[in-house]
């Protein structure tokens, strides 16, 4: 383990890189100062630890102090380290940051000397070799999907080289890769109700990819186009219809039903099984009547809604009258001898009888009763006494 030193002056200054050549401080030197010669392997490690090693001249010329300059754009940070402590953690600076490392030894006599430049940048944290992404979100708005992310540690931005986003539907004969810096990426000319899954990843180097994070999203409905008509039979009766439905690809919502309007005749529905080929769709209608003009407008409705009606004038054909019948006449009865009037008898004339009013009724004779006598009444009281 490297030591961390705890008497470290920090002070933030105005950048700046020491080009001290030891010529110029020849008049200034008395035979005993020394200038030390340049640090040696100067370099940063993986845990962010600044090591190197003193000049090859210490022993002849001991070092007092080390200073450890930081420098990236404008401004420089310093160190100061005491000669033993030969490692400073730098896990403080921005992780995957290009930084100018400088190192100068001064020695005993305050006379600093050549300094060592080492151009790095500082790795991640503990170790880490990769980073991931949350958060994975799909938003769609007229017709195109923006897929959005972010980064778990945010500190770890630069640390980044690309992201990269795979993406497909289910008519994806091939997932779409794409490679790209920013936590956003739109999809355009969505599907309606197409099914979209997309894979993102943070890669830290072009061999280190980090862990997968996998969205999937059902794109909005939109009600389907109208359909096409491509053929058309008509009966006395009957009208047959024949639709192209809309592509599937172009409109993956489900059709389920045609609707044939042409009230005030008749409104009528038939429901669809939908599938990926959409054959043509048969429509029959039943029931007409003859040389009749029906005006229609049919309809496709799926889960979004209805299409845009399209207009059919359809004229059934004409149905003559059939004749009457034949009819039989009934042959003509056989001749008959016309039966004599009935004679009626002359009145009589007034005051006259009929002769059979003048005809004696036969007298009955009753039988004589040859029987006794029949008995004597008593006579009646002729008083009380």
């Amino acid at each position: 383990m490297h030591t961390v030193l705890r008497n470290v002056i920090f002070s933030l200054i105005p950048a700046f890189i020491f080009t001290m050549d030891v010529g110029e401080f020849n008049g200034n030197l008395s035979a005993q100062d020394c200038v030390p010669r340049p640090v040696q392997n100067l370099k940063l490690s993986t845990n962010s630890v600044i090591t190197w090693d003193p000049p090859e001249d210490a022993a002849t010329c001991p070092i007092k102090k080390y200073l450890l300059f930081i420098t990236r754009g404008d401004y420089s940070y310093v160190l100061e380290t005491t000669p033993t402590a030969r490692t400073v953690q730098v896990g403080f600076l921005e992780h995957c940051t290009e930084y100018n490392f400088t190192v100068n030894a001064v020695s005993t006599q305050d006379v600093e000397g050549w300094f060592n430049l080492l151009n790095a940048k500082t790795p991640m944290p503990d170790g880490q070799t990769s980073v991931s992404v949350q958060n994975v979100t799909v938003q769609e708005q007229e017709g195109t999907l923006t897929v959005n992310w972010q980064l778990a540690e945010i500190n770890l931005q630069k640390c980044v080289h690309f992201y990269r986003l795979v993406y497909w539907d289910e008519s994806s004969e091939v997932p779409k890769d794409v490679y790209i810096t920013s936590t956003t990426y739109k999809i355009p000319n969505v599907v309606p109700c197409g099914k979209y899954n997309a894979k993102v990843s943070a890669w830290t180097n072009p061999s280190q990819e980090g862990p997968v994070v996998t969205a999937t999203y059902t794109a909005l409905g939109k009600p389907p186009s109208q359909p096409h008509i491509s053929d058309l039979v008509v009966d006395t009766h009957t009208a047959k219809m024949a639709w192209h439905l809309p592509e599937y690809n172009c409109n993956r919502c489900p059709i389920s039903k045609v609707i044939v309007d042409a009230t005030p005749q008749f409104n009528t529905s038939m429901p669809i099984e939908d599938s990926p080929l959409r054959p043509d769709l048969v429509v029959n209608l039943n029931n007409l009547t003859s040389s009749t003009v029906y005006s229609c407008h049919v309809y496709l409705e799926n889960s979004a809604g209805v299409s845009p009606p399209v207009h059919v004038l359809i004229q059934t054909q004409y149905e003559p009258t059939p004749p009457p019948p034949p009819t039989t006449v009934p042959p003509p009865p056989p001749p008959t001898t016309p039966a004599p009037p009935p004679t009626t008898p002359a009145p009589p004339p007034p005051h006259q009888l009929h002769p059979r009013q003048h005809q004696p009724r036969p007298l009955q004779h009753r039988p004589a009763n040859t029987g006794p006598p029949p008995p004597t009444q008593p006579p009646p009281p002729q008083g009380r006494i």
